[in-house]
């Protein structure tokens, strides 16, 4: 029993208390956003920056997380490792800063920012900041809207801007790549919503008024989760009627919104918080694999 539970923490630490395993979630949907809006691979610089990003930002949160009956094995974690984790952070930095200083080199106009580009990063920022340095996630709805922004940016925004920059147009008109970055925006903002239901007790005693909490957690199901999925199922159907997509790409698709459902559901009663995790936040990968599954259907068979 003994060893089991150290090589249970053991895995944990390594994937989920380091952050990596958000890495990897951020990264594959970038991987699936630049097929789909460019049908072209992300640069390997583009990936590392973007990975290693995710990594420090999560890392730099919960230094200072506040234990609770949920967190505690992340928050004991992060005591024991402390030091080895700053060193860590300033490893990772030092690569990431060279990494952004490569491709500013390497590509000149990757700072000629848009309106939109301007809009996008400015706001992802300031908002990183507030979340982490105020109490505005204490406000449940912003909270939810802002980690959707953020990771809608990161994951299917930037992707599509790193690439035009290195000469790839899109494939999509304007239009379908709105469509395209609001359905991944209304993805991510169900998870952070259920993500909340964890943490409902220590969040009432915080007067943190998160979703979960405003509208109930029995509630969840008919007032979020269907709407929103719904209406993501309304979305793809816009983005692919121009594709017409086979019968076994339209399977996977629908298994791919049953087990979204199926899996909300489930999450409702997970306290755990690395079954949390790798429940609601291992979906944006099955998310990434379902669209690059799709897209090598529809573009190489």
């Amino acid at each position: 029993m003994q060893f089991k539970l150290k090589t249970k923490n053991y895995l944990a630490g390594k994937l989920l208390w380091s952050n990596h395993f958000y890495g990897i979630c951020i990264a594959g949907l970038a991987i699936c956003s630049s097929l789909v809006l460019t049908d072209c691979f992300p640069s390997i610089s583009f990936l590392i920056m973007i990975y290693i990003a995710t990594v420090i930002y999560y890392t730099n949160a919960y230094f200072n997380e506040t234990m609770n009956e949920n967190n505690q094995d992340r928050v004991i974690w992060y005591q024991v490792h402390y030091e080895n984790l700053k060193k860590r952070q300033w490893l990772l930095g030092f690569i990431l800063l060279a990494i952004i200083i490569y491709n500013i080199i390497t590509i000149p106009n990757l700072l000629d920012f848009n309106l939109i580009a301007t809009f996008c990063l400015v706001i992802s920022a300031i908002s990183s900041i507030l979340y982490n340095r105020t109490n505005f996630k204490k406000h449940g709805l912003s909270k939810s809207f802002v980690i959707a922004f953020v990771w809608t940016t990161a994951g299917g925004y930037l992707p599509l801007y790193f690439n035009s920059k290195i000469g790839h147009e899109s494939s999509l008109t304007s239009s379908m790549q709105l469509v395209y970055l609001i359905q991944m925006f209304l993805f991510i903002f169900l998870l952070a919503a259920i993500f909340d239901i964890k943490d409902m007790k220590y969040d009432q005693l915080n007067k943190i008024k998160t979703i979960p909490i405003r509208i109930g957690a029995n509630n969840m199901i008919g007032i979020l989760i269907l709407p929103i999925l719904i209406l993501y199922i309304f979305l793809d159907i816009l983005q692919y009627r121009q594709i017409h997509l086979t019968f076994l790409e339209w399977t996977l698709q629908c298994l791919f919104y049953l087990l979204v459902y199926f899996a909300s559901k489930y999450a409702i009663q997970v306290k755990s918080i690395s079954r949390s995790i790798l429940l609601i936040d291992g979906l944006m990968i099955l998310k990434a694999l379902v669209g690059i599954l799709t897209w090598y259907w529809v573009h190489k068979l």
